[in-house]
């Protein structure tokens, strides 16, 4: 028995000694801000004037750096977290994930109780380039594998094009709008998180153009036609134009532009068309009663009606008040003059090649017929050349030889996608999340 507890006790001994000795030697060779030992470590807040944007890597000219700076300070003040950028050219043997936490951790980084903030590290040696942003506290929630993605897609453009600044302040401002509005490219319009919706307001404009791509007259004229519908039929009628979606599904992004103008009649009755000009493509909000006599067909064709192959034009809008009068006075939705020019161009293409057969079996009835009784029958002469016989795949388009289908791959290009992580920890354990990829 006793002879066990020695070898449990020089065991314990080693494995004390092993993990001094991993300490010291992971301390070897690191950067001065790398702790001797990480056992001991302790997490001491930063300064507040403590650099936010540390250039190791010397990617930055000075006065990039200086602007870089001054982006990542008022991206911090707007978001109220932490926001800092490290650039090294190597990680010294660790994971970069851990490494940028490490960076983080260990320089006191973070607002609050849980160190909330974000650090985007780089690693740049020559064309070996790899970044990745730890996020730590409470944003963690808002960094999402598609919001983490959509974000990185856009700064990893710049940084595959040596457009480093740009990438970073670019970065910095999405960065502060998914903090402070949940989304990371959403419009000024767009509320604040935890913000709540808005009350009704009858002096909310009928019309609006994010755009400027309507003019004056235009957007008068509809807003005077919106409103007599809105009269006549005692629903709040609304328009609405935007760039694009920012990246968001377009029926949310309707909806909350509806919540946020504050639309809707005292019984709650509304109906807001928000209209595409990048796409042509629209979407429909509709509220109270609205939702009970517009059928699913009638929304369907009332879209329709605005989605115009004339894109970013009034007359989608237009389309759209005239078939929305003309469905609440009747209870149907008619369809787009574009469809019944496509139904009648296809009716008479039918209509072409059904007479056309009908005329050819008809030739072919009155034609004498010739009965071949064996394959020589079917030569010319006394020569090799054989005699039309009437093969039905030879007076077609139709391929005799085997085409196998073409398939293509559903995935991105390889390494065009961040690889994420919802939790991980650095040397220190704090948990972190985050997300990089190669550029």
């Amino acid at each position: 028995m006793k002879a066990v507890k020695r070898i449990f006790a020089a065991a314990a001994l080693l494995m004390l000694a092993a993990s001094v000795f991993v300490s010291v030697f992971a301390a070897e060779g690191m950067p001065d801000w790398y702790p001797e030992d990480v056992n001991s470590w302790v997490w001491r807040a930063a300064d507040e004037n403590a650099p936010r944007v540390v250039d190791d890597a010397d990617i930055l000219t000075p006065d990039e750096e200086a602007a870089v700076t001054r982006a990542v300070r008022s991206a911090a003040e707007e978001s109220g977290v932490d926001i800092v950028v490290f650039t090294d050219t190597t990680t010294h043997g660790l994971d970069i994930s851990v490494y940028a936490a490490d960076f983080y951790d260990f320089n006191g980084y973070g607002t609050g109780v849980q160190h909330d903030g974000f650090c985007l590290t780089l690693i740049v040696n020559g064309r070996d380039r790899e970044g990745w942003c730890c996020v730590t506290g409470a944003p963690r929630g808002l960094y999402t594998e598609e919001n983490a993605e959509a974000i990185d897609d856009v700064l990893y453009g710049y940084l595959g094009d040596s457009k480093y600044a740009e990438g970073i302040i670019d970065w910095a401002g999405n960065i502060a709008r998914l903090v402070k509005k949940g989304q990371p490219f959403a419009p000024d319009w767009w509320p604040d998180v935890g913000t709540p919706t808005p009350a009704r307001d009858p002096n909310a404009p009928r019309v609006t153009d994010e755009t400027g791509s309507v003019s004056q007259s235009k957007l008068e004229a509809l807003a005077e036609r919106a409103k007599r519908i809105s009269d006549k039929y005692g629903v709040d009628v609304a328009v609405h134009f935007a760039e694009d979606s920012c990246g968001m599904d377009r029926q949310y992004y309707s909806d909350v532009f509806y919540n946020v103008m504050g639309y809707g009649d005292e019984e709650g009755d509304g109906i807001l068309l928000t209209y595409f000009t990048d796409d042509g493509q629209a979407a429909m909000t509709c509220r109270g009663s609205a939702e009970t006599k517009l059928s699913i067909k009638n929304v369907s064709r009332l879209i329709d009606g605005a989605e115009s192959v004339f894109k970013g034009s009034a007359a989608s809008a237009e389309r759209w008040l005239k078939y929305l009068d003309r469905t609440y006075k009747t209870g149907r939705t008619p369809r787009k003059p574009f469809v019944w020019i496509i139904r009648s161009v296809i009716c008479s293409v039918i209509a072409w090649i059904a007479s056309g057969i009908t005329n050819e079996k008809a030739v072919n009835s009155m034609r004498t017929v010739v009965t071949s009784f064996t394959a020589g029958d079917h030569l010319i002469g006394d020569s090799l050349v054989v005699a039309n016989v009437g093969d039905r795949l030879l007076r077609t388009e139709q391929n005799r030889t085997y085409s196998p289908p073409v398939t293509t791959s559903s995935g991105g290009r390889s390494g065009s996608r961040s690889s994420h992580s919802s939790s991980y920890h650095g040397s220190s354990g704090t948990s972190h999340s985050g997300s990089g990829r190669r550029f």
